[in-house]
C-alpha cells in the first residue's frame, strides 16, 4: 500500500493537550513498558525490545508538541532507506506499515497506548511540523527499534470498555463512551491510515470551532488536546485508557488523503460527542 505523507499531526497539535493516557502504574498484571523520551529533535528510546503486547509510554522533554509513530518495516529494508523515502516523495512506501503510538502528550505528563509488535525492524517517527513547515522527522526524529522474539508467553489484550473503529471516514463507538476511568479499543476498518486525535472542548464551544481556529489560529483555542493513537493502518489495533470526566469532546483525523492529499477532517472525519 502507498499512501501519501504530510505532517499530518502538525495541525491539530497545536491544541493544548488536558490530560494524559493512562499510566498503567503498580498494576502487576501489565504488559512490559517502553519508554520514549521526546525532545527537540530527537528519540531517546530503548534500541531493543521483546516481541507482544507492549505498554508505549512517551513523555514530551522538549519545547515543541511531539508523537510516536510506530511504523514497521518489511525485511531488507531499513530506517535510513526510510528517511531518504520520505524526503524524495513524501509517500509512505508499501513495505512500511503504521501500528499506531502514543499521540501529542499534555504538558507535565506522559502519554501511552498498548500495542502488540511482532518480531521485526521498526521505525519510530514525529510526523508533526515545526513553525517553518519541516516535518520533525526530517530534523532527527526517525529512529530504528528492532523487536526481538520473546523467550516469556504472550498477554492477552485488555478487557475494553469501548470499541472505537475508524473508517473512511468516520468515527463509531461501541457502546457509547461514558464518565469515569475508560478503556478504549482503537481499530482502523478503512483502507485508508487514520489516527484518533481526541479534544476536549470548551465550555459552548464545538468540533467547528476547532476547525475554524485551526485555519485562522486567533485567540485561544476552543479545546484541548486529550491523547489518542497515532495512525493506524487497516486492521490495526492500539488500546487508550484515560480518565473521561463529563463534557463534550471531538475526534478528528489529520492523515493525508491516499486520493486528494487533503486531511481527512476536509473529508469529514469528525466526530463531536458528549461524555455524561
Amino acid at each position: 500500500m502507498t499512501s501519501q505523507l504530510t505532517s499530518f499531526a502538525g495541525t491539530a497539535l497545536l491544541l493544548v493537550p488536558l490530560a494524559a493516557c493512562s499510566d498503567g502504574a503498580g498494576r502487576a498484571a501489565d504488559p512490559p513498558l517502553m519508554s520514549v523520551i521526546a525532545s527537540d529533535f530527537s528519540f531517546r528510546a530503548p534500541d531493543t525490545i521483546a516481541a507482544g503486547l507492549i505498554r508505549v509510554r512517551m513523555t514530551n522533554a522538549g519545547r515543541e508538541r511531539h508523537h510516536v509513530q510506530l511504523a514497521r518495516l518489511e525485511r531488507g529494508h531499513t530506517v535510513t532507506e526510510l528517511g531518504d523515502s520520505l524526503a524524495a516523495s513524501k509517500r509512505l512506501p508499501s513495505w512500511v506499515t503504521l501500528v499506531g503510538g502514543p499521540n501529542v502528550p499534555p504538558s507535565g505528563a506522559p502519554s501511552e497506548v498498548m500495542v502488540r509488535l511482532e518480531p521485526g525492524s521498526y521505525a519510530l517517527l514525529c510526523f508533526i511540523s515545526s513553525a517553518d513547515g519541516i516535518p520533525h522527522r526530517a530534523k532527527g526524529m526517525l529512529r530504528e527499534l528492532a523487536v526481538v522474539p520473546s523467550g516469556s508467553p504472550d498477554r492477552a489484550e485488555p478487557r475494553a470498555d469501548v470499541r472505537l473503529t475508524l473508517q473512511d471516514y468516520d468515527f463509531a463507538f461501541t457502546p457509547w463512551l461514558t464518565t469515569g476511568r475508560r478503556t478504549i479499543r482503537v481499530e482502523n476498518s478503512g483502507p485508508q491510515p487514520h489516527e484518533a486525535i481526541f479534544v476536549r472542548l470548551a465550555p459552548g464551544k464545538t468540533v467547528g470551532d476547532v476547525l475554524t481556529w485551526l485555519k485562522r489560529r486567533d485567540g485561544p483555542p476552543p479545546g484541548e488536546t486529550f491523547g489518542g493513537t497515532a495512525a493506524l493502518q487497516q486492521g490495526g489495533v492500539n488500546f487508550v485508557t484515560a480518565d473521561f470526566a463529563p463534557g463534550d469532546y471531538a475526534l478528528l483525523c489529520f492523515v493525508p488523503d491516499s486520493g486528494d492529499a487533503r486531511p481527512h477532517v476536509t473529508h469529514g472525519m469528525v466526530h463531536q460527542f458528549s461524555v455524561r
